[in-house]
């Protein structure tokens, strides 16, 4: 991103996509970091990509939910082509990592962009 783009990023009304009217929801992502004690950081480099660093406080009040975090990347992934993610979770002191790039290169006939849809019940 530009630093235009790096500022404008967190405005909900602001995006680059010119097929869609939606970014990645950094607006949302911040305000839910901060309203349970954490942060939100960004930054960028036009050609080389974009770091997003989201802090939540797990045992905060008003920490949502997590939810099927698999579930939210594989949505997030399949909708954004085009986009690598190279994700670090880190909760209870166990790392976990995900990257589109290395899991691509393990499932290479397996686009991960394309959602797959469950069999018809009969």
């Amino acid at each position: 991103m530009t630093e235009e783009e790096l500022h404008r990023a967190l405005d909900p009304f602001y995006t680059t996509k010119k097929r869609k009217r939606v970014g990645l929801g950094l607006p949302m992502l911040n305000r839910t970091a901060q309203q349970c004690g954490g942060s939100l950081e960004m930054q960028s480099r036009p050609g080389s990509g974009t770091r997003v660093k989201a802090i939540f406080m797990l045992n905060h009040i008003d920490c949502p939910p997590l939810g099927d975090i698999n579930e939210t990347l594989r949505v997030i992934v399949a909708g954004n082509s085009g986009v690598d993610f190279d994700i670090k979770y880190i909760a209870d002191g166990e790392v976990e990592y995900f990257s589109t790039r290395k899991e691509q290169a393990v499932v290479a006939e397996i686009p991960l962009r394309k959602p797959i849809m469950p069999a018809r019940q009969a």
